[in-house]
């Protein structure tokens, strides 16, 4: 997938958990949805948000070659996705609400 494709499945996850939970449709919601939606791709060192977060790349990279992490593979779960979404609309909230 392109990291737009990416970013398109994130939020649309975290709008559909929003509406679920009753919870209201913010710009915190929407902005850690698209971010989480590129997460999976960290562990290729090419990908747009391994290429923007200094030393990740490298570090994905070296990752793949040891055989540590494969792409596709724990990274691309809705586990993960979650996560990933969770500490994100965690850290915009509170960087929300304290600026």
């Amino acid at each position: 997938m392109l990291a737009k494709t990416h970013i398109v499945a994130g939020v649309t996850a975290a709008t559909v958990v929003a509406v679920v939970m009753h919870h209201p449709l913010s710009p915190a919601v929407l902005i850690s949805g698209g971010l989480a939606g590129l997460a999976p791709d960290l562990d290729h060192p090419q990908a747009l948000m391994t290429r923007k977060i200094p030393g990740a790349s490298l570090i994905a990279g070296a990752a793949q070659q040891s055989g540590l992490i494969r792409h596709r593979g724990i990274l691309h779960s809705v586990v993960f996705l979650w996560l990933t979404g969770w500490i994100g609309w965690r850290a915009l909230t509170t960087a929300m609400s304290h600026g």
